[in-house]
């Protein structure tokens, strides 16, 4: 038992918000506390080893308000949390639970989560994983790839949006082409495929921030499918295109 100060972060989903939220949490930690953070069950394999410098908690589901914010709530008030920080930054009904109702209406979903934390917005690029280098590898396995064989990497399926392989045809030109889908829990396994394709092609999705937040520098496009509010803020060079569905 330790005698740490312990902050509580609240944004139980989606994946993409998590990645976003990790510098948050790493960045209390550095400074002397300890983070605990609820998130849905299902993402427990991916994060609980990839960021064990935040204590994750699994909730059995996230679809509701009760259950994305205040058993949440309740649960960090329980563990006697010093601060809770509620990273949501949009709520259709109930807008006195959101950290900051004024921030919330002029700044981006990804700039808000920093703003009501005090956490400098140039952290989201300081993403620390740990990362499983034999699972990593293993996905060349799985899909039958050549390690050495050139290929490019799309990711092509968000919360809302879902775009099919021959509508980025202009994109990939006729190179071999791996597409991210649903082989592992984890979703850190497909680092070192990204790492090493010639050409990465998402659209807007956890992926594409994973990918901006390590500020890997292989040639990128991002295929936009939000509104300027729900789109987060990419530094890393990105070509961006939108395809009319």
């Amino acid at each position: 038992m330790t005698n740490k100060p312990r902050i509580g972060l609240i944004q139980p989903g989606g994946i993409g918000d998590i990645i976003i939220a990790l510098p948050i949490g790493k960045f209390y930690f550095d400074h002397g506390f300890e983070i605990y953070y609820p998130i849905n069950k299902n993402y427990m394999d991916s994060f609980v080893s990839a960021a064990p410098y935040i204590n994750f908690i699994a909730l059995e589901d996230t679809k509701t308000l009760d259950d994305a914010i205040l058993r949440p709530r309740e649960i960090l008030t329980h563990l006697n949390c010093s601060r809770i920080f509620n990273l949501i930054s949009y709520i259709n009904f109930k807008q006195e639970l959101l950290e900051n109702k004024k921030l919330s209406e002029f700044l981006k979903f990804d700039q808000y989560k920093y703003a009501v934390t005090g956490v400098p917005f140039k952290n989201k690029w300081n993403l620390t994983i740990n990362r499983d280098y034999e699972r990593e590898l293993n996905m060349f396995n799985i899909l039958n790839l050549n390690p050495e064989e050139e290929y490019s990497i799309c990711h092509l399926e968000g919360s809302n949006f879902k775009i099919d392989a021959h509508q980025i045809n202009n994109i990939v030109k006729g190179e071999k082409l791996i597409q991210i889908r649903n082989l592992s829990t984890n979703v850190f396994d497909w680092l070192t495929l990204i790492e090493r394709a010639k050409n990465i092609i998402m659209v807007d999705s956890c992926y594409a921030n994973l990918v901006d937040q390590l500020n890997l520098t292989n040639p990128k496009t991002l295929i936009l499918r939000s509104s300027i509010g729900f789109t987060p803020v990419f530094a890393n060079n990105w070509n961006y295109t939108y395809l009319d569905i």
